[in-house]
């Protein structure tokens, strides 16, 4: 029994460490604002409702920036409308990134994304 409790945590915090390592991601895109919510769009046209690190987020607005974080499965999108997605790959859903990090690449919002 002594031996198997510090093997037992060993594997759940190696499996912990390996989880948030293989989930991070940058993505780059436009910032948006509406309301308390912020969006990020890609090249691509995927949006991404962030969450998470947005203390700064305010001064991006309209600005082109890479957000350093995890994505999220798609949500459900509640107010969605038939026609319009927030992800052209799985309408009605919307897509998430929780925030970790933030870095100003450009100023404006132009087809250099």
């Amino acid at each position: 029994m002594r031996k198997t409790v510090p093997f037992i945590l060993l594997c759940v915090c190696a499996a912990s460490v390996c989880a948030q390592t293989k989930s991070r991601t940058t993505i780059t895109g436009c910032l948006t604002r509406s309301g308390d919510h912020y969006a990020l769009t890609d090249k691509a046209g995927t949006t991404y409702q962030l969450a998470g690190h947005m203390a700064n987020l305010d001064q991006h607005v309209g600005n082109t920036i890479a957000v350093t974080g995890t994505k999220n499965s798609p949500a459900p999108d509640s107010n969605s409308n038939p026609g319009t997605t927030a992800n052209p790959g799985n309408p009605g859903s919307i897509n998430t990134f929780e925030v970790r990090s933030v870095e100003h690449l450009a100023s404006g919002c132009g087809a250099n994304q």
